[in-house]
């Protein structure tokens, strides 16, 4: 009995035996890899996430209400292209960080009330530092009564030229553009070079609170290119409605030339209109403007609109602007590209909007130029500057000898010159100051 209870037993292992050989043959080991063991386990990644850009708040306080809105307006516009380009390219790097520009807009309503407020609202609320402000002179000063005694960098596009608005006084300003005295150098050097039998030129001014400071400089310079200025400077208010009984007082002073700085082009289309029906012939300058824009609100008579020249450009259309000849333009490289991207976003483009774009340009790439966002840093670094990459090319920081400043930015600029109401472009003419 127990013999036969072994040999069952035997024959269970057996078997067992031949089954476990039998599964080990038919389902190889699996092949190692190449990756080493190891002896913890392993840990998952967090999830990336993409950490929001840091912002550069600028301050932009322009008269987007009130009398003369049309004009400043496209300043503005101007300003808020070149936020749009700049941010696209990545917006402006200090100390190795990347920040986005944030524009803080208020309305400065063509104001002086308006200004003070806005710009306290700006360095109050907003906090910021640097403002990208307005160009009439009684709200250019207005704003400067805030920024100023508040350490606050601003950069105006357009400098009428007093003290208040900059000089030796205003160390943390910057001109990112031409100005009433810069362009009225180009003028006379123009005029002088073209137009040499005119010896007599009356000097025509917005009565803005400027006049006394700002006659006197422009008077030296038409008489340092050895003209002969008519009497003290004939003023018109900025209420003017008819224009006629200034041109015959004008007329009355028997010049040559008259200048008209500052004024735009429905102020130069009055004088002109006005001025030609009273029989006065002569040559009309001013410090900017645009040539079909002069053409709409004059008319378009051509024996109004003649005899007259002012920087600037003229362009209707998309493809006037990829027409502008390269001999006038060629020193300016982006502005073609500005154009480009004015249609495409207003479906307009004027020598306004490109005032505007300076203004914020210029005073960006100083900022990244001069990596710090502390107005007294930025104003050091401007004093040791020559020239500057602008869209109008390359210009050189000047002004010393004129405005007790060299934070003036001033390069070429083309003319236009109107015959018997045909445009064309001559120049480029050169706005620096010494």
């Amino acid at each position: 009995m127990k013999g036969k209870k072994f040999s069952l037993l035997l024959g269970i292992v057996c078997l067992v035996l031949v089954v476990a050989l039998t599964f080990t043959v038919a389902c190889p080991s699996p092949t190692p890899t190449t990756t080493p063991p190891t002896t913890t386990p392993p840990t998952t990644a967090p999830p990336t996430t993409t950490a929001a850009p840091k912002v550069f708040k600028l301050g932009i306080l322009d008269g987007l209400s009130g009398q003369f809105a049309d004009m400043t307006g496209m300043i503005y516009d101007g300003k808020m292209l070149a936020i749009d380009m700049l941010n696209e390219q990545g917006g402006i790097t200090v100390n190795g960080e990347q920040y986005l520009i944030e524009a803080v807009v208020e309305d400065n309503k063509n104001s002086a009330e308006g200004a003070v407020a806005g710009a306290t609202r700006l360095i109050e609320d907003a906090k910021v530092k640097f403002i990208c402000g307005a160009n009439m002179t009684w709200v250019v000063n207005a704003e400067a009564s805030v920024t100023d005694p508040a350490g606050v960098f601003r950069c105006n596009s357009w400098n009428n030229a007093t003290s208040t608005e900059f000089s030796a006084a205003t160390p943390y300003t910057l001109e990112s553009s031409w100005g009433t005295l810069e362009s009225t150098k180009a003028c006379i050097d123009f005029l002088v070079k073209n137009y040499p039998e005119a010896k007599k030129v009356l000097i025509i001014m917005p009565d803005d609170g400027g006049i006394p400071e700002v006659f006197p400089k422009q008077k030296k310079i038409a008489e340092d290119a050895g003209l002969t200025v008519t009497g003290d400077c004939l003023p018109w208010a900025m209420d003017t409605v008819d224009y006629y009984p200034i041109a015959q007082k004008a007329i009355e002073r028997d010049a040559d030339v008259w200048l008209l700085n500052p004024a735009w082009e429905t102020i130069v289309a009055s004088f002109l209109k006005a001025g030609r029906e009273q029989g006065f012939d002569g040559l009309v300058t001013n410090g900017q403007g645009c040539f079909y824009i002069l053409q709409e609100v004059s008319g378009g008579d051509p024996d109004v609109l003649t005899n007259c020249f002012f920087p600037g450009f003229s362009t209707p259309t998309v493809e006037d602007l990829r027409a502008l000849p390269d001999d006038v333009f060629g020193s300016m490289p982006m502005v073609k590209e500005v154009g480009e991207k004015a249609f495409a976003k207003n479906n307009f483009f004027h020598s306004f909007n490109l005032m505007g774009f300076n203004s914020v340009w210029n005073l960006v790439k100083i900022i990244e130029q001069a990596q710090s966002f502390d107005p007294a840093v930025v104003a050091a670094y401007i004093d040791t500057m020559d020239t500057m990459e602008t869209v109008y090319g390359t210009a050189t920081m000047c002004g010393l000898e004129t405005f007790g400043i060299k934070h003036a930015l001033a390069g070429m600029a083309p003319i236009q010159v109107i015959e018997n109401g045909v445009m064309r472009y001559a120049g480029p003419a050169d706005m620096t100051l010494p």
